[in-house]
């Protein structure tokens, strides 16, 4: 009983002992621009641990909201560019992301930061859809792999801040083959899925 006890409290102060150790806990909302998708809107958490002297690793998890369309862009011979419009039911995007940051203190007050790692984007299976060309299909794709690169300034008095920030991730693409039936012919399309993204954030976070 006595070592379980131990070993609870041992575990307890390696918890508490990370915790203390973390630069920042922060929180963020913003927009997110794709290609494919159009705008939603994104919230997250974060933290950050001190590395050495003005670089800190990052570590981040996010939701994106559901998007309702995809826009899939194709060049034809004789028609030029042609945009087709799919719908899409349950889709959203868990963003999983881990980095490093290099922060420069301006004055006590203000600073400014950038940084870049690796992103792990969650994709659930959904349903893509067309009204015009009366067709349905079940999607499964593999969840992506990319990085990102960020840039900010962050502003407030000691230990809370508040910040804004522009970020953009680059992500693999995957394509989709689908056969469109309409009332006068049949044709094969290829969805590129590039969900490649722009991010405009900002948010608050506790410094330690």
């Amino acid at each position: 009983m006595r070592t379980k006890i131990k070993d609870t409290l041992f575990v307890a102060l390696v918890l508490l002992s990370t915790i203390s150790q973390a630069g920042t806990i922060g929180g963020f909302c913003g927009t997110i621009d794709t290609d494919v998708l159009g705008d939603a809107s994104i919230v997250g958490g974060y933290t950050t641990f001190d590395a050495m002297p003005f670089v800190d690793l990052f570590f981040s998890g996010s939701y994106v909201s559901e998007f309702d369309v995809f826009e899939n862009k194709t060049q034809n011979s004789f028609l030029g560019e042609l945009t087709q419009r799919y719908e899409v039911d349950d889709f959203y995007l868990v963003p999983l992301e881990a980095g490093v940051l290099v922060e420069i203190g301006l004055i006590d007050l203000l600073e400014v930061y950038c940084g870049a790692g690796f992103a792990y984007y969650i994709l659930p299976s959904f349903t893509l859809s067309s009204n015009n060309n009366s067709f349905e299909k079940d999607v499964d794709i593999s969840n992506l792999l990319g990085w990102w690169g960020k840039i900010g300034v962050a502003v407030g008095v000691p230990h809370l801040k508040v910040f804004a920030e522009a970020k953009y991730t680059s992500l693999d693409a995957h394509n989709i083959d689908i056969d469109v039936a309409t009332d006068f012919f049949e044709y094969k399309d290829t969805i590129e899925m590039d969900f490649s993204n722009f991010q405009l954030l900002v948010g608050a976070r506790l410094e330690f």
